[in-house]
């Protein structure tokens, strides 16, 4: 039995339910629409969809709602949001009169990544905007497909809301959109699964029953969710991040795990240093080049949950095979790969170029990895974080004194602040009986983290990620009117069998509960169970809400076979998005495992949000509004010309020359940018385009016009444009071409007015 991929299905559900619906898809070959996307919508997008699927499908542009757009008020406009109060606001601000002189776009298809509420529903329907909506639909997509096993809610900031100890006004209503995401995921999958959470944490029943109740409406909309072979069997399992609070802190030594902790990695995309072979560096300066890690890369998705020692050995065999198998001589081979016989050999072998600069590529990963752990003293941590989470050295003999190891950690300057509170925080935990279950004692004195506190040299401020631990429902310090008693207590582990690394002994909880699960072995007690296909209620169920005015789309991804989703409320680890896969693998696909959480952790990313501090908002988001006074308009396209990374002094237009990339008149989508709403360019001092460039881009748009792509302005108002043609001499080019705007004729002099 194949394992789905969640990115693809994500993928063919978008493009068959919302860009080819009766009312959206291509009807003809000149029927193009514009793409309206919110940051979530986007994210969607990009993880399951290429470019040229969205582009086949009659896209021609991809707009970010939350930016100030140029109007194209004759192309009809797909918008794909959040049910949110922002995005709905800017949806009614694109047709709405008080904030523009004419709509942006000529209709809107909108469709929504979750079920929208009655209030914005109303204020949607009541708006100015209702007139110009063709499509109105929920997609039922409110995730993001992060692997093929793997997906998160992009909510950075679900941490602080659900575990700050001060109430949160907007908690309940933060924790409804989450288990609506999450049933979203579900009907997404087909599955109405049973829940089992864990009872240890008192906000975990809660939300389990909010998650019942959204499964129930779509089980409602659609009768067949969940159904097929043993679908009775699919579990949603439903963790609070204080089930596992090793796994985020511990050092991974696996390649995806490794490489986003020691290098940075922004959005899985890494950027490294490209020396072109046998150039002088003096004479061809190092180039950076991005590149994207994701399920696209093949190599990365057969590494990543491989052990670095591994991944070394594996690139190095792949690419002497690689050499072997198109003939490379002897004398060219090197018994010692490097990045420097990676760049002889790509110059000796230019039509092998895409394969090798492939190997160059994570070869480079693996060696900034390994020299970011030597560097940083990883062999010294990593020794001492698994023998306090094991309890025991790699020869099984229990340690007695694990201070006599981390204090001289503590002292050496030369490690980080937050490896050292790693460290601390793992003593604390194993003292605690978190992570092995024979613990020297239950919780550490005050007296004794103040010591280690001071030992590393912890700044006063940091000192509170410690204390935080404790809103995860951990115990931290020893309390003695409990009388040694302990909270949140594991279940035991158990005892693995298979040959690990010395410093990879760890196992992540998760895969004790997977396992447990497959078994029929989980505590009930521990992890009870709600709903599920035997449990169905036979009272009716009050229709939801959301039937009213939608055209529903339920269909999920049908499978043979049980799943099993876990969700993390916290964040999801590195090494326990592996687990998932290895227990995939192991149980030969009988039950297939999607794992996530409301983000992905990193250690540095957790230790952040047990700062307790709320996420800033991305800046671009709802900066650099513009106003239109009354008696003057103020172009939107004034600041909306094409950016693009690099040196200040050199305009956009050289940069894109540099890139072999070169603008043509019939580019009229670029070169309308450059057009104010009369019809007049802008000038050189706003577009910041050089002498050269703004002569280039008067010839282009001259030539647009002659040939009926770009309208004439309605007045003239430079020596450049002199003359005003009355475009309906030329019917010919209207008829033909897609792009050209409608106008109204005025009958006098051969002008005409815009809209």
């Amino acid at each position: 039995m194949t394992t789905s991929n969640l990115q693809k299905l994500v993928g063919i559900k978008l493009i068959s339910d919302m860009l080819r619906c009766d009312s959206v898809r291509q009807k003809e070959k000149g029927d193009w629409k514009v793409l309206v996307m919110d940051r979530l919508a986007t994210r969607i997008i990009s993880a399951s969809c290429k470019m040229h699927d969205i582009m086949s499908e009659g896209i021609t542009i991809v707009e970010d709602i939350m930016k100030r757009r140029e109007p194209l008020g004759m192309l009809e406009a797909v918008y794909f949001i959040q049910p949110n109060e922002k995005s709905v606001n800017e949806l009614i601000n694109d047709f709405d009169k008080s904030h523009a002189l004419i709509p942006k776009y000529k209709a809107a298809h909108v469709f929504f990544t979750e079920a929208c509420n009655s209030e914005l529903f109303t204020k949607l329907t009541q708006s100015k905007c209702a007139k110009y909506i063709k499509t109105l639909r929920e997609v039922n997509i409110a995730f993001l497909p992060y692997e093929r096993l793997a997906f998160t809610l992009d909510s950075p900031d679900t941490f602080y809301i659900t575990y700050n100890s001060t109430p949160v006004p907007q908690r309940a209503a933060h924790l409804d959109v989450i288990a609506e995401q999450i049933a979203t995921l579900c009907a997404t999958l087909g599955e109405y699964p049973t829940i089992r959470y864990r009872v240890e944490n008192e906000k975990m029943t809660e939300f389990a029953h909010a998650v019942q109740q959204k499964l129930n409406q779509y089980k409602a909309d659609d009768a067949t969710m969940g159904e097929g072979v043993d679908k009775a069997k699919s579990v949603l399992i439903l963790l609070d991040r204080g089930f596992d609070a090793v796994s985020p802190l511990l050092h991974e030594l696996t390649y995806q795990a490794m490489a986003h902790d020691l290098l940075k990695i922004e959005n899985d995309v890494f950027e490294y240093e490209v020396q072109t072979p046998g150039a002088d560096q003096k004479l061809s300066p190092v180039q950076k080049q991005k590149v994207l890690l994701d399920e696209n890369d093949e190599l990365w998705t057969e590494l990543r949950h491989q052990h670095i020692a591994v991944v070394t050995q594996s690139i190095t065999k792949k690419i002497k095979d690689f050499a072997v198998q198109k003939r490379v001589k002897e004398s060219d081979r090197a018994e010692r790969t490097t990045m420097k016989d990676l760049s002889l050999m790509i110059k000796k072998m230019p039509q092998y170029q895409k394969e090798l600069n492939a190997y160059a590529l994570h070869f480079n990963i693996a060696e900034q990895c390994m020299n970011a752990y030597n560097r940083d003293s990883g062999e010294k941590l990593c020794s001492v974080e698994q023998n306090l989470v094991m309890g025991v050295d790699p020869e099984g003999e229990r340690i007695k004194d694990h201070m006599r190891n981390i204090v001289p950690l503590l002292l050496d300057t030369a490690i980080t602040i937050e490896d050292k509170l790693r460290i601390i925080m793992l003593y604390i935990l194993h003292k605690n009986a978190y992570c092995c279950t024979t613990p020297d004692a239950y919780g550490i004195t005050e007296e004794n983290l103040n010591k280690l506190l001071s030992h590393a040299f912890i700044p006063s401020e940091k000192k509170n990620i410690i204390a935080n631990l404790q809103y995860l429902n951990l115990q931290i310090l020893q309390d003695q009117s409990r009388g040694g008693r302990r909270k949140n207590i594991p279940q035991p582990r158990k005892e693995r069998s298979e040959p690990t690394y010395t410093n990879s002994r760890w196992t992540p909880y998760v895969k004790d509960i997977l396992e447990d699960i497959i078994d029929d072995k989980l505590d009930s007690r521990q992890f009870p169970s709600i709903g599920g296909q035997k449990t169905l209620p036979t009272a009716p169920i009050v229709q939801s809400s959301r039937d009213v005015g939608w055209i529903q789309s339920r269909r999920g991804a049908t499978r043979s076979g049980p799943r099993i989703i876990v969700f993390i409320l916290g964040g999801v680890a590195y090494n326990e998005l592996r687990c998932a896969y290895e227990v995939t693998q192991s149980n030969l696909k009988k039950y297939e495992v999607f794992i996530g959480g409301d983000q992905i952790l990193t250690p540095k990313q957790f230790l952040r949000n047990l700062e307790m501090k709320l996420r800033q908002e991305d800046e671009h988001f709802g900066k650099n509004r513009r106003q239109c006074d009354n008696r003057e308009y103020i172009d939107d396209n004034e600041k909306n010309v094409l950016k693009l990374s690099g040196p200040e002094e050199v305009c956009i237009w050289c940069k894109l020359d540099r890139r072999s990339i070169h603008i043509q008149h019939t580019d009229v989508l670029v070169l309308r940018q450059y057009l104010r709403k009369d019809g007049t360019i802008i000038p050189p001092e706003i577009s910041g385009l050089c002498p050269k460039q703004n002569e280039k881009l008067h010839s282009l748009i001259r030539q647009a016009r002659m040939t009926g792509l770009i309208s004439y302005p309605t007045v003239a108002v430079t020596k450049r444009e002199p003359l005003l043609v009355d475009p309906t001499l030329r019917p010919e080019f209207e008829r033909n071409n897609s792009y050209w705007e409608k106008y109204e004729v005025l009958q006098k002099r051969g002008h005409y007015l815009g809209q």
